[in-house]
This record gives C-alpha cells, sequence and structure tokens, in this order.
C-alpha cells in the first residue's frame, strides 16, 4: 500500500502549499514534529487517522479531503497487481502446446470448483 501512503502525503502537501503554510507552521499547529510531516508528504511514513485528524484541523479542512481519490489508487494497484499475475501465467503458457493448455485449463477449472465447494461447506 505504498501507493496509498504517497497519495495521503501528496494531498497533505497540496493543502498546505494552497494554505500557503510551512512544514514548520503545520508541525507546530498540529503538535507533530516537522521532519515526521515531512516523511508523511514524501510518503516514507504512514500515519494514524489520529495524525491524519490533526493535520486536516491544523490545515483548517475536513479530514475527508486528505484521503481523497485513495480509492481510485487501490482500484489501480489491484487492477496492476491482477495485470501482474495473469501476465505470469500467460509467459508459462506461452511455450505449451494447444493440449497442455487445454489441460491446465481444466486443472484450474476443477481446482476452483474445489474451492467453491469447500467454501460452500463453511
Amino acid at each position: 500500500m505504498e501507493e496509498i501512503k504517497h497519495k495521503i502525503g501528496e494531498n497533505i502537501r497540496y493543502f498546505r502549499k494552497l494554505k500557503g503554510i510551512a512544514q514548520e507552521q503545520l508541525a507546530y499547529t498540529s503538535d507533530l514534529h516537522p521532519t515526521y510531516i515531512s516523511q508523511i508528504e514524501r510518503g516514507k511514513k504512514a500515519c494514524s487517522i489520529k495524525t491524519l485528524s490533526k493535520i486536516a484541523f491544523a490545515l483548517n479542512i475536513p479530514t475527508e479531503k486528505i484521503l481523497s481519490n485513495i480509492d481510485t489508487i487501490v482500484k489501480m494497484s489491484q487492477k496492476v497487481k491482477n495485470d501482474t499475475i495473469l501476465r505470469k501465467i500467460q509467459l508459462l503458457l506461452n511455450k505449451r502446446s494447444i493440449g497442455e493448455k487445454k489441460a491446465c485449463i481444466n486443472l484450474i477449472r476443477n481446482f476452483l470448483k474445489n474451492v467453491d465447494t469447500n467454501l460452500k461447506k463453511k
């Protein structure tokens, strides 16, 4: 979830600069260390909801604004992971015969059928 830390940091930096506030001033107003503010803005450190609330209060904005567009980042990240997995499967199957590819599809189909059956039993 590195992408989320970076997006939150970008949002904090954006609103801080929009308000014309220096990192040191934001740190003082939110009762946080300036280095910590810098690390958050650069996506190097994650922060708690309590810390986000302090920063939002110091910036005089709703906490939700700092969290804006996070859902888009999460969806994009998941899509990249899915695409990577599919690409790995494709690379494994590239040099296989049609018969081997069909056998793999049947194996996957049967495996997933067993997974679904076991989930229904629980």
